[in-house]
């Protein structure tokens, strides 16, 4: 039903609160927290703050491993004007 609708096949969600990533990917959330800290995860698109509370965009998180090449945004432009 729900990918007759449209809605993705993967999750019935898109976003849930840290608590619950942490649950679904066995990934921490002191690792989720330092990913944003060096500019590996950006706010607004695998992540984002809602009423004080982190949630996670399951999807982006996803494709951030699939495409993951080891340097964070920040690294890798500083690489390139080298």
């Amino acid at each position: 039903m729900l990918a007759r609708l449209g809605a993705p096949t993967e999750y019935p969600v898109s976003w849930v609160k840290l608590e619950k990533y942490v649950e679904l990917s066995g990934d921490s959330a002191d690792s989720v927290q330092a990913r944003r800290k060096i500019g590996k995860w950006l706010d607004g698109q695998q992540c984002k703050i809602v009423d004080g509370r982190l949630w996670i965009d399951l999807r982006a998180a996803q494709r951030w491993v699939e495409e993951w090449d080891g340097v964070a945004p920040s690294r890798a432009s500083k690489a390139q004007k080298k």
